[in-house]
């Protein structure tokens, strides 16, 4: 799982980038590119545990 959001934010970002360097943009090409760069963030962001429950658990671990 953790290798497919990398590939779609490589891919998105990749898509982007070459449309900054050709002439003549193709918008559907650079929507694709951000749909993707967005879902890869979006579910690597998932898998990331949030400040506060890495907090609370440290504060439950020195309570015991």
């Amino acid at each position: 799982m953790r290798i497919i959001t990398i590939l779609l934010i490589i891919i998105g970002a990749g898509m982007l980038i070459a449309q900054m360097a050709v002439t003549v943009k193709n918008y559907y090409i650079q929507s694709i590119g951000i749909v993707l760069l967005m879902l890869g963030v979006y579910m690597l962001s998932l898998k990331t545990k949030k400040r506060t429950e890495i907090t609370e658990i440290e504060d439950h671990k020195e309570e015991a």
